[in-house]
């Protein structure tokens, strides 16, 4: 099982229309599953950082919270409106706090470039093995949604990965 206490208004689209997050919704969804402890077999994760316009700090409040996970970007992707900046810096620092937190990382990849920086930070230390992937498919202006690409971004995944995928389109 798995939940994603997301504010429904915390959310932006692939056009770009971003709505800033409201971190006190989310606060009250993990309370409200009736979840007192981590035997549960409820899966937590949370968004770090869905406003595209956020800070380091305000992109990680969600980590306050200490989910189970939380996604990583591990690299900016260009949507039609508005970049989605994740800048090496930010993604050590979210890195960081998530394994100071406890949280496992999602490790989000929109293109093979992202891949490199996340074997990067896991060569370094920043992100522990075996490392969780989410392979982004479709998005404009990041990998297309063709078996091809998802051939090309799986094989520079490191041996140890343990990865899932979605496509759009």
């Amino acid at each position: 099982q798995q939940a994603h206490p997301v504010a429904p208004d915390a959310a932006y689209d692939l056009l770009g229309h971003v709505a800033q997050p409201d971190v006190e919704q989310p606060q009250g969804v993990v309370p409200a599953l009736g979840r007192d402890g981590r035997d549960d077999g409820l899966l937590v994760e949370h968004v770090a950082g869905v406003a595209v316009d956020q800070l380091a700090d305000e992109r990680a409040q969600a980590l306050d919270l200490r989910p189970d996970m939380a996604s990583l970007s591990t690299g900016s992707v260009n949507f039609p409106t508005i970049v989605y900046e994740n800048p090496a810096a930010l993604v050590m620092d979210l890195a960081a706090r998530m394994r100071e937190f406890g949280v496992l990382p999602e490790i989000e990849v929109f293109d093979l470039g992202q891949i490199e920086l996340a074997r990067h930070l896991i060569a370094e230390g920043h992100l522990a093995r075996p490392p969780l992937f989410q392979i982004c498919l479709g998005i404009p202006w990041g990998a297309p949604a063709t078996p091809e690409a998802l051939v090309a971004m799986r094989a520079r995944l490191p041996e140890d990965a343990v990865w899932s995928t979605f496509g759009i389109g």
